[in-house]
C-alpha cells in the first residue's frame, strides 16, 4: 500500500500501477498459450471455442462473449454464447443467418457496435439486458468470412487493447476452423476420394 503525497508515495503508486499491467499481460499471455496448446492438441473447433470464451469473458472483463460460425455454402450457422445466463459453461444452438449479414458484423477489422445493430437480423438472441456495446472481429479463413467473435459491455471501453484482443482471439478461432477444414479435407482423400 502506499499513503502520502510525497514523491516516495508516488513512486510506489506508479510501482503498483505497473505491477497490475504486467500481472495481467501474463495472465493474457498465459491465457494465449493454453489456447493455442488446444489448438495443437485437437483438431476440432468445438473444445477451442468453449475454451475461448470463457476466457475472453474473465480477460476482458465483458458481460458476454459470442462466437456466430457460418456453414460453407448454406445460411446455417452455429452459435456458442458465454454470458450471464443461469447455465454454466458455454451455449451451443444452430441460427439461420445469411453470409451478407455476417460480412456485414464482421467488417475489415475490429469495430463497436451499439447493441440495437448487433440483436437484430437473426441475432436476437444476443439481446441482453445491460449490454450498450459489442466489439465484433471477423473470422476469416483464407478471405472468407466464416464469422464473428462478439464481445458485450455495459459500456464501450477506452482504448484500442480490447480490439487487438478481440482480434487476436479472432485469429486463433480462424486457425483453429482451417485446421479443421484440413483435417475434413484430408480423411475425405483418404477414405471416399476415387483416386
Amino acid at each position: 500500500p502506499s499513503r502520502g503525497e510525497d514523491e516516495y508515495a508516488g513512486l510506489g503508486r506508479a510501482f503498483n500501477r505497473m505491477a497490475g499491467s504486467l500481472r495481467h499481460q501474463f495472465r493474457l499471455l498465459s491465457t494465449f498459450a493454453r489456447i493455442d496448446r488446444l489448438m495443437l492438441e485437437r483438431s476440432a473447433v468445438d473444445p477451442v471455442i468453449e475454451s475461448i470464451l470463457p476466457r475472453a469473458r474473465k480477460l476482458l472483463k465483458c458481460e458476454v462473449a459470442a462466437v456466430v460460425l457460418r456453414e460453407p455454402g448454406s445460411d446455417d450457422a452455429r452459435t456458442y454464447m458465454a454470458g450471464n445466463s443461469a447455465i454454466a459453461g458455454v451455449e451451443i444452438a444452430r441460427i439461420t443467418l445469411s453470409g451478407a449479414r455476417i460480412e456485414s458484423l464482421a467488417g475489415r477489422s475490429t469495430q463497436w457496435l451499439p447493441s440495437s445493430v448487433v440483436a437484430t437480423g437473426g441475432l436476437h438472441f444476443l439481446d441482453e439486458p445491460g449490454i450498450e456495446a459489442w466489439a465484433v472481429a471477423g473470422i476469416r479463413v483464407e478471405n472468407e468470412v466464416r464469422g464473428t467473435l462478439l464481445l458485450g459491455f455495459r459500456t464501450r471501453t477506452r482504448g484500442g487493447k480490447t480490439g487487438r484482443l478481440a482480434s487476436s482471439l479472432a485469429h486463433r478461432i480462424a486457425v483453429a476452423l482451417g485446421n479443421e477444414d484440413r483435417e475434413t479435407a484430408l480423411l475425405r482423400q483418404a477414405y471416399y476420394d476415387s483416386l
